[in-house]
């Protein structure tokens, strides 16, 4: 089952990354082995929620797969970041260059998943970088690979840790698609939807009871998760309840967002998970992430 899932996430986000041009479900990150823990889906899909409509009014989206389930606008998009493999969020008023994947074809990018990637890592795709990227070579540049499965190779290609390009590469008929990623957005703080974030966490922590929960957030672990300094950011926290489960409600303070965390109580045996919702302080949109907060989970449930 493991290996399956592998393939068909593979060409997940393979099919996310090219759905910038194609317009369904962009991916912006990187999803990697040693991400803190993996979201191994056996299967997921995009639904039209029955009946709920957002405060734009946009029937609502949800997430089906088998792990949970959760109901988000149905303007926003689905991806991952830096910190998280399930993000929802909506873009839309950021100003920034779309680029578009340029496809080359390459005998040398037909055969095996290790003799490709061995190819690649030698410089064989730097005439194909220099045509997209304006580089001279890939020397300095380093070639994130997202995936384990022979059929398709998927590369962030990085450069003092940032996302320079996306590389996907069918290795069965030696075709590479290349999208520049170089971001030249400017974001403004007024018009910052925000982004709600569907964190795993891992086996070894104790979530089974609100004082466990209590615990994981005063050891900083919650802070290490967000990537953000206790300095920065300190929480409050409360009992929080909902249909389906029982949580810590963990609210920020901080000096530039607003943000809650919901950490539901884990049975022995299921999945843990943080529900966080933040948007800049400075947002003036009436729906963003953190003030839908509560409309949205509500809709979040674990299923395994």
């Amino acid at each position: 089952m493991k290996t399956s899932w592998r393939r068909a996430f593979s060409a997940m986000i393979a099919c996310g990354l090219l759905s910038a041009a194609l317009g369904v479900l962009p991916v912006h990150a990187d999803v990697t082995e040693d991400s803190d823990p993996p979201v191994c889906f056996e299967y997921c899909a995009i639904g039209f929620s029955e009946g709920r409509t957002g405060p734009d009014g946009v029937p609502y989206h949800c997430l089906n797969n088998d792990l949970f389930y959760i109901e988000y606008p149905g303007t926003w998009y689905f991806g991952s970041s830096e910190i998280c493999p399930i993000v929802f969020y909506d873009d839309s008023e950021v100003q920034k260059t779309i680029h578009n994947f340029e496809t080359f074809v390459d005998a040398s990018l037909s055969g095996s998943g290790k003799q490709v990637d061995r190819y690649v890592r030698n410089g064989g795709l730097d005439p194909y970088l220099k045509q997209v990227l304006n580089i001279r070579s890939s020397s300095g540049y380093q070639f994130d690979n997202q995936t384990n499965d022979d059929g398709i190779l998927v590369y962030f290609l990085r450069k003092d840790g940032e996302a320079v390009a996306s590389i996907i590469i069918w290795t069965s008929f030696g075709q590479v698609s290349i999208r520049d990623e170089r971001s030249d957005a400017a974001p403004d703080p007024a018009r910052d939807y925000g982004s709600i974030m569907v964190m795993p966490v891992a086996d070894s922590e104790d979530l089974s009871s609100p004082e466990a929960i209590q615990a994981f957030v005063d050891s900083g672990k919650l802070n290490d998760r967000l990537k953000m300094d206790t300095s920065i950011l300190t929480w409050t926290t409360k009992a929080f309840q909902t249909e389906h489960h029982n949580y810590l409600l963990c609210e920020g303070a901080g000096d530039f967002l607003d943000i809650s965390v919901y950490i539901p109580v884990a049975p022995a045996g299921s999945k843990k998970w943080l529900i966080c919702f933040e948007a800049c302080k400075e947002s003036e949109i009436s729906y963003n992430a953190y003030h839908i907060r509560d409309d949205i989970i509500k809709t979040f449930r674990v299923l395994k």
